[in-house]
């Protein structure tokens, strides 16, 4: 018979729950060997090698099974998950943050072009993926419900841009679209 790594039906499975100190001899890693092979593997993983290549590189480096070696792969993949689970929450709030304050630059350096484009892209994120608003010229209601939620920051940034435009002045946000 060929030496070599075999599978065994009644061997141990690896899990984090089994982590604990571990005695030398019994096969099982210790907690920090077991925290040091994810890491090893999530290093691979990051530098872009195949599935399988790692996971015969940890065969050959540490002596585990393959259903092992792609435990770990499977750790390492669930760890990520619980990561952007816990990240998704914020992902919305983080990217509006980023918009205001890009706005606001683009207001500060009079730069309304930019302003219009990144109040766009805002209102998609936030649900309100609104195609065209004609903000200039047009008979009212539709435009005037839009312009009505904009701030008076962002109103004055429209003015001044349809004065440098050339454009129509913008509808009356006051009235209730006679």
């Amino acid at each position: 018979m060929a030496e070599g790594p075999e599978k065994k039906p009644t061997e141990v499975k690896e899990t984090p729950k089994d982590k604990g100190e571990g005695t030398s001899g019994t096969g099982k890693s210790t907690q920090p060997e077991y925290i040091a092979r994810l890491n090893a593997v999530e290093s691979e993983i990051l530098k872009g090698r195949s599935i399988p290549q790692i996971c015969e590189a940890a065969r050959a480096k540490w002596g585990v099974s393959e259903a092992t070696a792609y435990r770990y792969v499977a750790e390492v993949r669930n760890r990520w998950a619980e990561i952007e689970k816990q990240r998704a929450p914020h992902r919305l709030e983080e990217a509006l943050q980023s918009f205001r304050f890009l706005y606001e630059k683009a207001v500060e350096t009079e730069d309304y072009r930019l302003a219009m484009h990144v109040r766009k892209n805002t209102a998609k994120i936030e649900g309100l993926d609104i195609d065209r608003v004609q903000v200039i010229g047009g008979s009212g209601g539709d435009e005037k419900k839009a312009l009505s939620k904009l701030s008076d920051e962002e109103l004055a940034a429209l003015e001044k841009l349809q004065e440098k435009t050339g454009g129509d002045k913008a509808p009356d946000t006051d009235s209730d679209g006679d």
